[in-house]
C-alpha cells in the first residue's frame, strides 16, 4: 500500500512518530472495513445463487434488473428484461452496504471497469494482484461491443491459485464458476473507511504537512 513519495517533513521527531501511528491506524481500519465488505458481498452472492425464487430467468425476465430499475410490463412484479450480469453484480454490491459511487455502474459490464479505473481500484490481469472476495471480475471483449467488456461476475473466493466466482446471466441463471477464462481484470468496490480513504485503494499521495494535518492528493 503506497503511502507517499518521501516528501513528508515532520515538524519534530515526536510529531513524526505520532503521525506515523495515526496513518498505521487508518490503514488497519481501512483494510478491516474492506475485508468485512468483501466478505458480505461474497456471502450475498452465494445466497443468491442458492435462492431458487429468483436465481434464474422467467421467460426473458430477470429479478436483478427489476430490483435496480423497476418492473417492465410483461414481467412479474420486480422483474425486467435485458442483459443482467452487471445488474446482478451491482445488486450484490448494493445489498452488502457501504459501497460508494454505485450510481456510476449501469447494466453494462464495461461500467465496472470504468468505475475501477476512475477510483483507482482496477487491477488488470498479469499485474500480480490476488483477487479478493467481493471484487468484480471483468471479462474481455468476446464478440460483443468492440473493445468493451462482455461480462462481469463477483469473486467469492481465491486460494492457492483457485478462483471461484458467482455470475449472473451465465447459462441464463446465477452460476458458480471455478477458474474462469478470459478475464481482463478485477475491480474492487470503493468502501468508505476511517480517514475518508477507500477500501482496496492505495491511500492518497502525501505531499506535505500543514500543522498537524496530512496534505495529500
Amino acid at each position: 500500500m503506497r503511502l507517499g513519495k518521501g516528501l513528508l517533513r515532520p515538524l519534530c521527531a515526536a510529531a513524526g512518530v505520532a503521525m506515523a501511528v495515526t496513518v498505521a491506524a487508518i490503514v488497519t481500519t481501512t483494510n478491516a472495513s474492506a475485508s468485512t465488505a468483501g466478505d458480505r458481498i461474497a456471502q450475498i452472492a452465494t445466497a443468491e445463487q442458492d435462492n431458487s425464487a429468483h436465481n434464474h430467468m422467467i421467460g426473458n425476465c430477470n429479478f436483478y434488473g427489476g430490483q435496480l430499475y423497476g418492473t417492465i410490463p410483461g414481467c412479474p412484479s420486480g422483474w425486467r428484461t435485458g442483459d443482467w450480469c452487471a445488474d446482478f453484480a451491482k445488486y450484490v454490491w448494493r445489498q452488502a452496504g457501504s459501497v460508494s459511487y454505485l450510481a456510476e455502474i449501469d447494466s453494462w459490464a464495461q461500467s465496472f471497469k470504468d468505475y475501477g479505473v476512475r477510483h483507482g481500484t482496477w487491477h488488470p490481469t498479469g499485474g500480480g494482484y490476488a483477487p479478493r472476495p467481493g471484487d468484480a471480475i471483468v471479462y474481455k471483449d468476446l464478440g460483443g461491443q468492440q473493445g468493451k467488456a462482455d461480462h462481469v461476475g463477483v469473486v467469492v473466493a481465491y486460494s492457492s491459485g483457485t478462483l471461484t466466482t458467482i455470475e449472473g446471466n451465465y447459462n441464463s441463471r446465477v452460476y458458480r464458476r471455478v477458474n474462469p477464462a478470459n478475464a481482463q481484470g478485477f475491480t474492487s468496490p470503493v468502501v468508505p473507511a476511517d480517514g475518508g480513504w477507500s477500501g482496496w485503494q492505495s491511500p492518497p499521495t502525501v505531499v506535505g504537512v500543514v500543522g498537524s494535518l496530512w496534505v495529500g492528493r
